[in-house]
């Protein structure tokens, strides 16, 4: 799956509360690697994982895509 693809699957939890699951949940819906919500976030590199981001309510803010391996212009 693309990184548009991810995106397209994953836009829905954008807004939605966060619990315990969503992590095993997107990495199931997506096949890639998640980091964030509640836990720890490490500062390595890895090329397409999922970084979940949380406002101060404890919602999905944003989801991120680790493109550190993508080719800059």
């Amino acid at each position: 799956m693309n990184n548009e693809q991810v995106t397209h699957q994953v836009r829905h939890m954008i807004g939605s509360r966060y619990v315990a699951s969503v992590k095993a949940y997107l990495a199931e819906l997506t096949g890639r690697d998640v980091r964030g919500g509640t836990g720890y976030l490490t500062a390595d590199l890895s090329p397409g994982r999922l970084t979940v981001h949380l406002d101060a309510q404890g919602n999905i803010d944003v989801i991120e895509i680790d493109r550190s391996n993508e080719q800059k212009a």
